[in-house]
C-alpha cells in the first residue's frame, strides 16, 4: 500500500468544513467527507477534495489511498496530498487501474489518535 503524508500549518487542522462534499465517511471520533473529479473511474487520475473534522478537536488527512482487497493489491501511483485549509485536503493522481470492488482508505488523526476511515467502491 502506498502512502501519502501532508505537511499541515496549525491554521490548517484547526477548522472544518464539509461544505459540497458528497461522500461522507464516519467514525466515533472523527468525520470525513470528499468529492472526486471526475467520477471515479478505470484508468483516469483523480483529484479528491478531502475535508477532516475530529468530533473533538482538530482532524488532519495524513494518508489517502486504495486497495483492491480481492486481489490483495492497492494502485500504482502514489497519491500527493496538501492542505488547503479549513480542514480541506487535495489528494492528486489517484488512479485506480483495474474494473471491480475498491477500498477507498483515508487516514486522519485527530486528539484520540490516528484512525483509518474506508468506504467501498464499485469501479467500472
Amino acid at each position: 500500500m502506498v502512502l501519502a503524508l501532508a505537511v499541515l500549518s496549525p491554521a490548517a487542522a484547526v477548522a472544518c468544513d464539509l461544505a459540497g462534499l458528497p461522500q461522507r465517511i464516519e467514525s466515533a471520533t472523527a468525520t470525513l467527507a470528499y468529492r472526486a473529479e471526475p467520477a471515479l473511474t478505470v484508468g483516469v487520475p483523480h483529484v479528491l477534495e478531502i475535508g477532516a473534522c475530529a468530533r473533538n478537536g482538530s482532524a488532519r488527512l495524513v494518508a489517502v489511498d486504495a486497495f483492491m482487497p480481492a486481489h490483495g493489491h492497492g494502485t500504482n501511483y502514489r497519491t500527493e496530498i496538501a492542505a488547503t485549509g479549513s480542514g480541506r485536503f487535495r489528494a492528486e493522481g489517484l488512479l485506480l487501474h483495474m474494473p471491480g470492488a475498491w477500498e477507498l482508505r483515508f487516514d486522519v488523526e485527530t486528539p484520540a489518535g490516528r484512525e483509518r476511515l474506508v468506504q467501498e467502491i464499485e469501479v467500472e
